[in-house]
């Protein structure tokens, strides 16, 4: 995630960046052992599409249990 109006050339280096650091198994068994299951998108348009997508299953499961912020 980065702000709007980010350059393109910064966010396709942050990716690539990214994507080298969770290659590396050593590192990604760690967060794996740390009960966090890292998500990987290819481009910004396919991390936008999941992130609503999780916020629309997320959602859901909040209503069915009735969930509240007291």
């Amino acid at each position: 995630m980065a702000p709007s109006g980010t350059p393109r050339e910064a966010i396709d280096k942050l990716g690539a960046t990214i994507k080298a650091v969770l290659s590396d198994r050593e590192l990604r068994q760690k967060i794996l052992n740390a009960d966090i299951e890292p998500a990987f998108s290819n481009s910004p348009q396919e991390l936008a599409a999941f992130v609503r997508s999780q916020a629309e299953t997320r959602s859901k499961v909040i209503r069915a249990i009735g969930l509240t912020l007291d």
